[in-house]
């Protein structure tokens, strides 16, 4: 059957321009999608991904845990963005799955106020949906990470002290501050909250930096002392405040 010169140079044409990919013929038994256009992208022997919205998701950056008369706080100037979870879906009922991070950012700033709770501190990620349609290999559905759009909330609901005991130093009254990069990061398995949408939660992780630096205000008659999660304060991803 003769092909139509016509078809056959746009076809060409799009995926020349990247709107397409063309899978090689040892990879098209792999599936063939349900979606609008899959008809038309599998009979051309290609896959192509297609937006299908996007969501702006509230994301753990960092968490503080005063005690007594301290406080805390957070501080970003010109964020240098973070880590977020993308999660994949194989289609047919099948459930999400994290699947490696990626890295974005967004050119905001924010202080947040200075508080004696416990409490995580909150940016907003925009994700977006993306569908593999026509003949196409690997699992059909993405959420990934876009952009920080500069949204900028706290909680402190459900946020409980750590017991965190073993790398610790002692300070006085006076402002402490993490804000280099040297050290660990601040990373949280379930920074990124959106079970209510795909079923489980997405991972997270920011740098400490001049760029983004958390501190604590020492205060009250009770000797203090500051302990990290893994490793010294100085170096530690995560900081609580206890008494000695």
């Amino acid at each position: 059957m003769r092909q139509v010169p016509g078809r056959v140079a746009s076809e060409r044409a799009r995926v020349k321009a990247g709107h397409l990919v063309r899978v090689p013929a040892r990879y098209r038994t792999a599936y063939r999608t349900a979606a609008p256009g899959s008809r038309r992208a599998a009979a051309a022997g290609i896959c192509e991904t297609k937006y299908r919205g996007d969501r702006n998701v509230p994301t753990t950056i960092a968490t503080s845990y005063p005690v007594g008369a301290s406080k805390s706080w957070l501080e970003v100037h010109s964020s240098e963005g973070g880590k977020y979870g993308v999660a994949l879906n194989g289609g047919q009922g099948a459930s999400f799955k994290a699947s490696g991070t990626r890295f974005v950012e967004g050119s905001w700033s924010f202080k947040w106020n200075k508080k004696s709770s416990a409490r995580s501190y909150r940016v907003e990620v925009n994700y977006h949906k993306y569908e593999k349609v026509g003949l196409c290999s690997g699992p059909p559905l993405r959420w990934s990470p876009h952009i920080e759009t500069g949204g900028a909330t706290e909680n402190s609901e459900g946020v409980n002290r750590p017991d965190w005991n073993t790398y610790c130093a002692n300070v006085t009254n006076g402002t402490w501050a993490r804000e280099r990069t040297d050290g660990k990061d601040y990373s949280y398995s379930a920074a990124v909250k959106f079970k209510d949408v795909i079923g489980i939660d997405l991972s997270g992780e920011k740098s400490y930096s001049r760029s983004h630096k958390l501190s604590y205000d020492i205060a009250g008659s009770n000797p203090k002392k500051l302990c990290g999660n893994n490793d010294y304060p100085a170096k530690a991803g995560k900081i609580v405040e206890r008494k000695r």
